[in-house]
């Protein structure tokens, strides 16, 4: 059974390309709401995200519209509603304020959110490489408090990565993080959020993520907890620090069994870091969830003591980056996995477990193992 499992990986056909709309958009010019639709900004594997403005007051805003061919398909409509339902779940400045929702004529629901201004962390680190250590503390305490917001509510987010990063510009010259895309967000009850992770949870019947940041759990089929944002977050510290993932391979089912069996590189054996730097590391990437921090905000005091000059103020002004607009409901293309050193898979896989079959996705630990401590 276990060997069927992966044979049904290993075979599993990466995403196609996103179809674009061919001819001249209907929407352009047309009123949404209380906006006026000017031009496409970016698609996506969910939504096709406009740039709008209000014709009396001049407030640009991103309106992020589902796909056409999607109108039909209960399963997008559903994550697309989601997404919606968390952003306004969170009433946090380091998550994207959502505005307003609602169908449009022809069916397809849409989504009103903040407008943004500045570039997306994945371009940060395309650009620079690698970051120091105020430098991608700063983003990680910024995004600990967001992360901290959601938990709160009971909103796991899922799918972390840099491309789900914004690092938005306010008017005034100062720059936050906004955290994008909680379209695989996971909503629990509020009581949840405070209660240890645990990979005896219930099985998910979808393996949900990005496979290079994906936290073992989610590999193995189970459930995702705070703990799981916590792992990926670790992730992408290492990414930020190093210059490169912690796990590098060139098929999805090798990132998978990384996550779930190998230790990761020590950081302080790549490049010159703290030690308590390396021991946040260590924390974040374990691999059973209740050996990792027990929260969002026990992970920030963790953060702020490994954190030199720990101010807000030079945390912000750190990096300089250009100004380039963007939408909040920001839709990342697809891009099929390659084996590349710092990868840039932009699509959030999803990838059926065959848990009803009552198969799993263990890799080589056997039936019914959780991941090695």
């Amino acid at each position: 059974m276990l060997g069927f499992s992966m044979m049904a990986m290993e075979t599993q056909p990466l995403p196609g390309p996103i179809p674009v709309p061919q001819g001249p958009d209907p929407l352009i010019g047309q009123r949404v709401g209380d906006y006026v639709i000017e031009a496409p900004l970016a698609i996506g594997g969910m939504g096709v995200v406009y740039r709008a403005i209000h014709p009396l007051i001049g407030r640009n805003v991103a309106v992020k519209v589902l796909r056409p061919d999607l109108v039909n398909d209960p399963e997008q409509s559903g994550r697309f509603l989601k997404e919606a339902q968390a952003l306004s779940t969170i009433k946090h400045q380091g998550i994207i304020d959502i505005i307003t929702f609602g169908t449009l004529p022809d069916g397809r629901q849409f989504m009103v959110t903040e407008f943004l201004e500045g570039e997306p962390l994945d371009k940060v680190l395309q650009r620079d490489g690698r970051l120091n250590e105020r430098q991608a503390l700063g983003f990680v305490d910024d995004i600990l408090a967001a992360l901290s917001a959601a938990h709160r509510m009971g909103v796991v987010h899922r799918d972390l990565k840099p491309s789900n990063v914004f690092v938005s510009v306010q008017s005034n010259g100062e720059r936050h993080v906004k955290l994008l895309d909680f379209g695989l967000a996971k909503q629990q009850p509020v009581e949840f959020a405070g209660k240890d992770a645990s990979l005896d949870g219930a099985r998910a019947s979808l393996m949900i993520g990005t496979p290079e940041y994906l936290a073992p759990e989610q590999a193995c089929g189970l459930q995702a907890t705070p703990q799981t944002d916590l792992y990926c977050l670790g992730v992408m510290l290492f990414e930020m620090l190093a210059g490169r993932l912690p796990f590098l391979g060139s098929t999805v089912v090798e990132l998978m069994r990384q996550h779930v069996m190998e230790k990761p590189p020590r950081l302080g054996a790549l490049v010159p870091v703290s030690p308590q730097v390396d021991g946040l590391l260590e924390s974040l990437l374990q691999k059973k969830p209740e050996l990792r921090p027990a929260s969002a905000d026990a992970t920030r005091e963790l953060v702020r003591r490994a954190m030199p000059e720990a101010t807000a103020a030079a945390r912000v002004t750190a990096v300089e980056f250009p100004v380039v607009s963007a939408p909040a409901a920001r839709e990342p293309e697809s891009l099929p996995l390659a084996p590349v050193v710092r990868s840039r898979s932009r699509w959030p896989y999803v990838v059926p477990v065959l848990a009803a079959a009552g198969v799993g996705l263990v890799f080589a630990l056997g039936p019914g193992a959780a991941p090695p401590r």
